[in-house]
């Protein structure tokens, strides 16, 4: 017999640790890195009157996510986080928590009216690896390590690429060019 899908609607209970691999690049970063300093941080750039903004915490993970799975555009950002259950688990987000949407990125990116560049990323990346190296926590340095080699991955993959796509362009026009000059 032929079985179908009702559609009912069922109530579950889901403990999402429970389905992220213990080798998960996201884990081990999550059980190695203890992001509360970035509240220290962000402290001088939010007020004390208002409505509550969206954790900053949630707001780093989110980039580091893009960082290290290579996403680049905000909106992509967004919809993987909302669509996939380890990033979500690793921003502390449970499956009923709407995700940040992509335009709190660029207000939040915006440092004295500029963007913050890559190189400017990479630089707090690094001083905030110089203040995990200061304590003396291995376990750290290995998870920060470990994603720094795979950002460093990624870039290196995507110039590579970039590379390849300018040097075909450009082959491309010259053909073209080469078409309309035998043409005349």
């Amino acid at each position: 017999m032929m079985g179908k899908q009702n559609g009912q609607i069922q109530i579950a209970i889901l403990d999402i640790d429970s389905m992220i691999p213990e080798d998960h690049l996201l884990r081990q970063i999550k059980d190695h890195v203890n992001f509360d300093f970035i509240y220290e941080k962000a402290v001088p750039y939010y007020s004390n009157i208002g409505r509550k903004s969206i954790d900053p915490v949630i707001l780093i993970k989110m980039l580091l996510i893009g960082y290290l799975y290579g996403i680049k555009s905000e909106r992509r950002l967004e919809e993987e986080v909302s669509l996939n259950l380890a990033y979500r688990w690793f921003c502390g987000l449970d499956l009923m928590h709407r995700i940040p949407d992509h335009s709190t990125f660029m207000q939040s990116l915006l440092q004295n009216g500029e963007k913050i560049t890559p190189k400017q990323w990479t630089a707090e990346i690094q001083s905030l690896q110089s203040e995990y190296d200061s304590i003396g926590k291995e376990q750290t340095k290995t998870a920060t390590e470990l994603a720094y080699a795979e950002v460093i991955s990624y870039n290196k993959k995507n110039l590579e690429r970039e590379l390849q796509n300018e040097s075909r362009q450009q082959n491309r026009q010259q053909s073209r060019t080469k078409r309309k000059e035998e043409e005349i």
